[in-house]
Protein backbone atom coordinates (compact mmCIF):
# COMPACT_ATOMS: atom_id res chain seq x y z
CA UNK A 1 0.00 0.00 0.00
CA UNK A 2 2.82 2.83 0.89
CA UNK A 3 4.49 1.27 -2.22
CA UNK A 4 1.55 2.21 -4.39
CA UNK A 5 0.99 6.03 -2.45
CA UNK A 6 4.42 6.66 -3.19
CA UNK A 7 4.07 5.94 -6.80
CA UNK A 8 1.28 7.27 -7.31
CA UNK A 9 2.64 10.43 -5.35
CA UNK A 10 5.78 10.51 -7.46
CA UNK A 11 3.45 9.90 -11.03
CA UNK A 12 1.39 13.18 -9.90
CA UNK A 13 5.09 15.24 -9.66
CA UNK A 14 5.72 13.63 -12.88
CA UNK A 15 2.49 14.92 -14.14
CA UNK A 16 2.64 18.15 -12.70
CA UNK A 17 5.93 19.02 -14.13
CA UNK A 18 5.16 17.41 -17.40
CA UNK A 19 2.27 19.86 -17.82
CA UNK A 20 4.53 23.18 -16.79
CA UNK A 21 7.34 22.10 -19.35
CA UNK A 22 4.49 21.59 -22.28
CA UNK A 23 2.83 24.43 -21.71
CA UNK A 24 6.08 26.65 -21.62
CA UNK A 25 7.52 24.85 -24.62
CA UNK A 26 4.28 25.40 -26.38
CA UNK A 27 3.74 29.13 -25.23
CA UNK A 28 7.29 29.39 -26.68
CA UNK A 29 5.95 27.84 -29.85
CA UNK A 30 2.98 29.54 -30.97
CA UNK A 31 5.24 33.07 -29.52
CA UNK A 32 8.09 32.29 -31.90
CA UNK A 33 5.74 31.59 -34.59
CA UNK A 34 3.94 34.22 -34.28
CA UNK A 35 6.66 36.54 -34.28
CA UNK A 36 7.37 34.73 -37.46
CA UNK A 37 4.36 35.38 -38.96
CA UNK A 38 4.82 38.99 -37.79
CA UNK A 39 8.10 39.67 -39.71
CA UNK A 40 6.37 38.09 -43.36
CA UNK A 41 3.62 40.27 -42.77
CA UNK A 42 5.45 43.27 -42.04
CA UNK A 43 8.36 42.78 -44.61
CA UNK A 44 5.60 43.07 -46.97
CA UNK A 45 3.86 45.67 -46.17
CA UNK A 46 7.16 48.02 -45.69
CA UNK A 47 8.81 46.98 -48.55
CA UNK A 48 5.51 48.07 -50.55
CA UNK A 49 5.61 51.38 -48.59
CA UNK A 50 9.68 51.58 -48.93
CA UNK A 51 9.62 51.01 -52.13
CA UNK A 52 6.92 53.87 -52.85
CA UNK A 53 8.96 55.93 -50.80
CA UNK A 54 12.54 55.33 -51.82
CA UNK A 55 11.77 56.27 -55.58
CA UNK A 56 9.33 59.24 -54.48
CA UNK A 57 10.14 62.39 -57.18
CA UNK A 58 11.96 65.56 -56.08
CA UNK A 59 11.77 69.23 -57.92
CA UNK A 60 13.37 71.92 -56.19
CA UNK A 61 11.73 74.54 -58.11
CA UNK A 62 7.86 73.26 -57.26
CA UNK A 63 8.04 71.99 -54.11
CA UNK A 64 4.32 70.86 -54.27
CA UNK A 65 5.48 67.97 -55.92
CA UNK A 66 7.63 67.17 -52.93
CA UNK A 67 7.10 64.57 -50.34
CA UNK A 68 5.43 65.66 -47.50
CA UNK A 69 4.18 64.06 -43.91
CA UNK A 70 0.66 65.04 -42.94
CA UNK A 71 0.07 64.36 -39.21
CA UNK A 72 -3.41 65.99 -39.33
CA UNK A 73 -6.44 63.69 -37.91
CA UNK A 74 -8.07 63.17 -40.79
CA UNK A 75 -8.22 64.05 -44.72
CA UNK A 76 -10.63 63.85 -47.69
CA UNK A 77 -9.88 61.36 -50.70
CA UNK A 78 -11.86 61.47 -54.05
CA UNK A 79 -13.62 58.08 -54.85
CA UNK A 80 -15.91 57.97 -58.05
CA UNK A 81 -16.75 61.68 -57.92
CA UNK A 82 -17.44 62.76 -54.14
CA UNK A 83 -15.32 63.34 -51.58
CA UNK A 84 -14.78 60.61 -48.23
CA UNK A 85 -12.93 61.66 -45.04
CA UNK A 86 -10.39 58.94 -43.68
CA UNK A 87 -9.30 59.11 -40.43
CA UNK A 88 -6.19 56.88 -40.54
CA UNK A 89 -4.37 54.70 -37.89
CA UNK A 90 -1.35 56.91 -37.41
CA UNK A 91 -0.52 59.63 -39.86
CA UNK A 92 0.32 59.74 -44.16
CA UNK A 93 2.64 60.74 -46.59
CA UNK A 94 1.81 62.28 -49.72
CA UNK A 95 4.44 61.89 -52.76
CA UNK A 96 4.78 61.53 -56.72
CA UNK A 97 5.79 58.14 -56.63
CA UNK A 98 8.51 56.34 -59.63
CA UNK A 99 6.01 56.66 -62.44
CA UNK A 100 5.21 60.38 -60.85
CA UNK A 101 1.68 59.24 -60.04
CA UNK A 102 0.20 61.02 -56.67
CA UNK A 103 0.07 58.88 -54.11
CA UNK A 104 -0.67 59.25 -50.37
CA UNK A 105 -0.29 56.07 -47.84
CA UNK A 106 -1.88 55.08 -44.87
CA UNK A 107 -3.28 52.30 -42.54
CA UNK A 108 -6.61 52.36 -42.01
CA UNK A 109 -9.79 49.37 -41.11
CA UNK A 110 -6.29 47.40 -40.27
CA UNK A 111 -4.76 47.33 -43.58
CA UNK A 112 -2.15 49.10 -45.89
CA UNK A 113 -4.08 51.81 -47.91
CA UNK A 114 -2.28 53.57 -50.97
CA UNK A 115 -4.70 55.73 -52.57
CA UNK A 116 -4.09 57.30 -56.11
CA UNK A 117 -4.95 60.86 -56.77
CA UNK A 118 -6.91 61.17 -59.27
CA UNK A 119 -5.57 63.00 -62.58
CA UNK A 120 -7.42 65.46 -64.79
CA UNK A 121 -5.41 65.66 -67.75
CA UNK A 122 -6.53 68.65 -69.90
CA UNK A 123 -3.80 68.49 -72.80
CA UNK A 124 -4.52 64.81 -72.84
CA UNK A 125 -7.49 63.72 -71.76
CA UNK A 126 -7.39 59.56 -71.85
CA UNK A 127 -5.02 60.43 -69.68
CA UNK A 128 -7.50 61.32 -66.99
CA UNK A 129 -8.44 58.81 -64.08
CA UNK A 130 -10.53 59.24 -61.18
CA UNK A 131 -8.89 58.21 -57.19
CA UNK A 132 -8.99 54.68 -56.78
CA UNK A 133 -7.19 53.05 -53.11
CA UNK A 134 -5.33 50.13 -53.45
CA UNK A 135 -5.12 47.42 -51.00
CA UNK A 136 -3.27 44.02 -50.47
CA UNK A 137 -5.61 40.88 -50.66
CA UNK A 138 -6.52 39.95 -46.72
CA UNK A 139 -4.91 36.82 -46.77
CA UNK A 140 -1.24 38.20 -47.03
CA UNK A 141 -1.50 39.53 -43.57
CA UNK A 142 -2.51 36.08 -41.68
CA UNK A 143 -4.60 37.14 -38.96
CA UNK A 144 -2.76 40.35 -38.17
CA UNK A 145 -4.41 43.63 -38.76
CA UNK A 146 -2.33 47.23 -38.72
CA UNK A 147 -2.95 49.31 -35.64
CA UNK A 148 -0.74 52.18 -36.42
CA UNK A 149 1.55 53.01 -39.29
CA UNK A 150 3.36 56.52 -38.64
CA UNK A 151 5.69 58.95 -40.91
CA UNK A 152 8.30 60.82 -39.74
CA UNK A 153 11.27 62.98 -41.40
CA UNK A 154 14.15 60.79 -39.41
CA UNK A 155 15.76 63.97 -38.76
CA UNK A 156 12.95 65.92 -37.08
CA UNK A 157 11.67 66.19 -33.40
CA UNK A 158 9.09 64.45 -34.48
CA UNK A 159 10.85 61.23 -34.76
CA UNK A 160 11.51 60.88 -31.39
CA UNK A 161 7.74 61.46 -30.37
CA UNK A 162 6.67 58.45 -32.48
CA UNK A 163 9.26 56.39 -31.14
CA UNK A 164 8.31 57.03 -27.48
CA UNK A 165 4.68 55.91 -28.67
CA UNK A 166 6.23 52.69 -29.90
CA UNK A 167 8.28 52.25 -26.67
CA UNK A 168 11.61 52.47 -29.00
CA UNK A 169 14.78 53.53 -28.01
CA UNK A 170 14.86 57.49 -28.58
CA UNK A 171 16.75 58.17 -32.10
CA UNK A 172 19.90 60.13 -32.88
CA UNK A 173 17.99 62.31 -35.17
CA UNK A 174 21.13 64.59 -35.70
CA UNK A 175 22.73 61.51 -37.60
CA UNK A 176 20.05 61.94 -40.65
CA UNK A 177 19.74 63.48 -43.30
CA UNK A 178 16.72 65.43 -45.00
CA UNK A 179 16.38 62.56 -47.22
CA UNK A 180 15.72 60.00 -44.86
CA UNK A 181 12.34 58.71 -43.59
CA UNK A 182 11.24 56.63 -40.71
CA UNK A 183 8.47 54.36 -40.77
CA UNK A 184 7.00 52.63 -37.45
CA UNK A 185 4.13 50.21 -37.61
CA UNK A 186 2.33 48.23 -35.07
CA UNK A 187 0.97 44.84 -35.56
CA UNK A 188 -1.80 43.31 -33.92
CA UNK A 189 -2.93 39.74 -33.76
CA UNK A 190 -5.41 38.16 -31.52
CA UNK A 191 -3.47 35.20 -31.28
CA UNK A 192 -0.52 36.41 -31.07
CA UNK A 193 -0.66 39.63 -29.78
CA UNK A 194 1.50 42.89 -31.05
CA UNK A 195 4.29 43.23 -32.77
CA UNK A 196 6.39 46.54 -33.77
CA UNK A 197 8.33 47.55 -36.48
CA UNK A 198 10.70 50.44 -37.80
CA UNK A 199 12.57 51.36 -40.90
CA UNK A 200 14.26 53.85 -42.19
CA UNK A 201 13.92 54.93 -45.65
CA UNK A 202 16.13 56.83 -48.06
CA UNK A 203 14.68 58.74 -50.59
CA UNK A 204 16.99 58.51 -53.20
CA UNK A 205 15.94 61.94 -55.76
CA UNK A 206 16.19 64.04 -52.79
CA UNK A 207 19.32 66.81 -53.24
CA UNK A 208 21.89 67.25 -49.85
CA UNK A 209 20.83 70.53 -49.80
CA UNK A 210 17.00 69.88 -49.08
CA UNK A 211 15.46 70.20 -45.63
CA UNK A 212 11.91 69.54 -44.01
CA UNK A 213 10.02 72.82 -43.07
CA UNK A 214 6.82 72.17 -40.47
CA UNK A 215 3.72 74.08 -41.84
CA UNK A 216 1.45 75.30 -38.76
CA UNK A 217 -1.47 76.07 -40.62
CA UNK A 218 -1.41 72.89 -42.71
CA UNK A 219 -0.06 70.89 -40.00
CA UNK A 220 2.36 69.07 -42.67
CA UNK A 221 5.98 68.71 -43.25
CA UNK A 222 7.44 69.25 -45.88
CA UNK A 223 10.40 68.54 -47.52
CA UNK A 224 12.39 70.85 -50.04
CA UNK A 225 15.25 73.54 -50.75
Amino acid sequence: MIEMVVSFALLGIFVAMSTVIISNVTGLYYHVRGESYARQVGDIVVNKVSSEISGSFYETRNNTLNARVDVNSDFTIMLNNSESTVTPDGNSIVLYDRTNTGVRIYASEGVLQIYYLPIDDQITPENTREGVVWKFDPQIYNGYEIKALYFAPANQEVNKTIADLFDMEEPSTGSYDADVVAVYMKLQSGRYGSFDICRYVRMYNVSDSANWYYDNAENMYYIAE
